[in-house]
């Protein structure tokens, strides 16, 4: 997959000349650093808050639990709540930022906007999305200034960058949910707890006598029942939502198609290639490659959007 064509240099230029800053914001706190960062020894975190590192450098050898990431420029980081991270290795010549949210506020914001039944983020390593630097461009020039209604609008900013990386990021609740996005009927939602198992287990090998323990029937009977309330078998409905799955990884990571597979539940690269060529006509490669393609040509009827910022922090500060 082609990198992300992101201008990061108006974050670079919204930035002071310090070497790393803290800017608090209420339920957010956004550190930062612009002049490049020399660490010699490994560095390891966990904290309570949801952490979105935006990389204006190369950063290599980082890892999320025992997962190991290089992450460029153009790219953005999710990483959960009390999951242990950090550098495997001193850091050379490194420059980020990382957006902190209070826990709380994120996960209540993206029930209140997806429902009550929504999953928290999860750790990912995604594309940078245009509307999010702009929003958080313009966050960080008001933190930095005491301007007149200064706290209003960066409460107003701090929700709009929440809103529009639960938009942009928190994609495979809203994906998965069009498989059944009209209210349950009488005879579906005897099925929910299974619903809810499938979606928080797609990664899994899940055996129709699980699926039937959790409705409380006996296989046959389970096999019979869900295909007369939802049109098809249990295990074409749990093929949809993989898929489903797999399609918003496809398009919004840099994971490649065998990972995605596996994430997905496909224990093979045969399987979830014949799986997704049935569901779209398409292997995953070419599904990636159509998708961006089309959000490409999209954005060429866009302006760009224009960020001020500072050529020469210490004059501004004068």
């Amino acid at each position: 997959m082609k990198p992300d064509l992101t201008d990061l240099s108006p974050l670079a230029k919204v930035l002071p000349a310090d070497q790393l800053i803290s800017l608090p914001g209420g339920p957010v706190e956004i550190r930062m650093t612009v002049d490049p960062v020399n660490t010699t020894a490994a560095i390891e975190d966990s904290h309570e808050r949801y952490e979105f590192l935006i990389p204006l450098s190369v950063l290599t050898h980082l890892y999320i639990d025992k997962r190991i990431i290089e992450c460029r420029p153009g790219q953005l980081l999710i990483i959960k709540p009390h999951t242990r991270h950090g550098a495997a290795r001193g850091i050379q010549q490194g420059s980020f930022i990382s957006v902190f949210f209070q826990a709380d506020y994120l996960d209540h914001l993206t029930r209140d906007i997806l429902g009550p039944a929504a999953a928290p983020f999860l750790c990912e390593q995604c594309l940078l999305h245009s509307e999010v630097q702009a929003v958080l461009a313009t966050l960080i020039t008001e933190l930095r200034e005491s301007r007149i209604g200064r706290d209003r609008i960066v409460s107003s900013l701090t929700e709009q960058l929440a809103i529009q990386l639960i938009r942009h990021y928190h994609i495979s609740q809203i994906e998965e949910s069009r498989l059944f996005d009209k209210p349950l009927t009488e005879s579906q939602s005897r099925f929910q707890p299974v619903l809810e198992y499938m979606h928080e287990n797609l990664e899994e090998k899940l055996t129709i006598e699980r699926l039937a323990e959790l409705a409380r029937m006996n296989r046959f009977h389970f096999i019979r029942a869900f295909k007369q309330a939802f049109g098809q078998s249990p295990y074409d409905f749990l093929t949809d939502l993989r898929i489903t799955q797999a399609k918003r990884l496809l398009v919004h990571t840099r994971l490649s198609a065998n990972d995605i597979g596996n994430q997905c539940g496909f224990f093979s690269a045969s399987r979830f290639s014949a799986a997704f060529r049935q569901n779209t006509g398409m292997t995953p490669s070419a599904y990636r490659t159509k998708v961006l393609s089309e959000q490409r040509s999209l954005d060429r009827f866009a302006e760009p959007i224009q960020t001020p910022y500072y050529a020469d922090y210490a004059e501004m500060a004068q």
